[in-house]
């Protein structure tokens, strides 16, 4: 039996109330085990209610976290999200993009661990 690789999908936002649903959406639609998904959306502040999606999203899917951003910058959230990943690979994508069904499977071949400095 071959083990399934726990995945983190680090998300940086900010302000993107228009894209967030979508984003999250289509990584729901993913065909990766949502057991081993870990989903990180690093919120820069957002004054849109991008936050409150997220939130809201969290509590119907708990591989799904907000992490709160204060600095408000991507490299910042990057860092971030990396600090918090429980995952043995990491991927990243944009909060206005819907990745493809298969970019987490194939992000698992991925397999490194970053630190915050790496980023």
């Amino acid at each position: 039996m071959t083990t399934v690789p726990q995945v983190s999908v680090i998300i940086p936002s900010r302000n993107e109330v228009k894209y967030i649903a979508a984003c999250l959406d289509s990584l729901l639609a993913n065909d990766y085990p949502k057991q081993c998904l870990d989903v990180l959306v690093v919120d820069g502040m957002s004054e849109d209610g991008t936050g409150a999606i997220v939130e809201r999203y969290a509590r119907a899917h708990p591989f799904i976290r907000l992490v709160h951003n204060p600095r408000r910058v991507t490299p910042v959230a990057l860092n971030l999200g990396v600090a918090v990943v429980v995952s043995a690979a990491c991927t990243g994508t944009a909060a206005s993009s819907e990745p493809k069904i298969t970019t987490v499977r194939n992000a698992r071949t991925q397999r490194r661990r970053f630190s915050p400095t790496s980023v």
